[in-house]
């Protein structure tokens, strides 16, 4: 229990482990929290809830409290976690409430998550992901299988490496460093930064986008402002009502080939 100037924050703490098999599905649904994620070395999925809420007394915290909903279950195929809580009970006064998660797991779980109003961060996973959030982010190290869905809605997506995936980011932002093959859809979004990338299919709208070195590029862009620091082998893309610029581009390109309608074009081939 501790106090700030707008209450006294009360907590609950719920732990639970689970054995589990290689390729175990770690399936959650959150609303109104944080995701830690963290690899081990064992087959097994330890969680961490922390239930905070804040209130002007121990009755109105046992009150908030009443309010969440949280279910861990696990076998060893799947873990699931689901949290909510409890609807209408927000509008009202002092209702401040988080649902955090502190998870070890071993990195070749597969990951399905739902969540809102909440960020996660996760190191290296091996298996598939099915990622969906709406006002959060999502971190991760290595998304290291060749079946990964990102869907992300008023938030950002960064990831150390990943080598294959489907992506869909809308009023946000996304931060990759290096991927093998992307389909990339995004709108609305500030900043959208990839350092390298072998082979992107894209659509943009109404985004910032700069990538530093791709071998191949197929898409279309409309109201964006394209920025790419080196080409290897080919692009393909419409562009309308934007800014197109690729600064470098090696001498040995197999294709180039632009359809450009009320859109600069700069291109530089060394």
């Amino acid at each position: 229990m501790s106090t700030n100037g707008f209450g006294t924050e009360y907590t609950k703490t719920t732990t639970k482990s689970f054995d589990v098999k290689s390729g175990v599905l770690l399936d959650i649904k959150s609303e109104f929290g944080d995701i830690k994620a963290y690899n081990w070395d064992k087959k097994k999925i330890s969680i961490e809830a922390i239930v905070t809420v804040e209130a002007s007394t121990q009755s109105k915290a046992d009150d908030r409290f009443e309010r969440i909903r949280l279910k861990i279950d696990g076998t060893k195929d799947l873990v699931s976690i689901i949290s909510s809580i409890e609807s209408g009970f927000f509008g009202k006064n002092n209702n401040n409430i988080s649902i955090d998660f502190i998870i070890y797991y071993p990195s070749d779980s597969r990951l399905k998550l739902n969540m809102e109003f909440g960020s996660a961060f996760f190191e290296d996973i091996e298996g598939a992901t099915d990622v969906d959030i709406e006002y959060g982010n999502f971190n991760a190290n290595n998304l290291i299988n060749s079946n990964n869905q990102i869907e992300i809605s008023f938030g950002r997506f960064q990831v150390s490496k990943i080598t294959k995936a489907n992506i869909e980011i809308d009023y946000g932002g996304c931060e990759i460093e290096e991927a093998n093959t992307l389909d990339l859809h995004t709108s609305f979004s500030g900043n959208v930064n990839i350092e390298k990338v072998d082979n992107l299919t894209l659509k943009s709208a109404y985004d910032k986008l700069s990538i530093g070195e791709a071998k191949n590029i197929v898409g279309r862009i409309e109201f964006t402002g394209f920025r790419l620091d080196y080409l290897e082998n080919s692009i393909k893309m419409k562009s309308a009502y934007g800014s197109f610029k690729v600064y470098s581009i090696a001498p040995d390109f197999e294709l180039i080939d632009l359809n450009s309608e009320f859109c600069s074009l700069k291109l530089y081939v060394d």
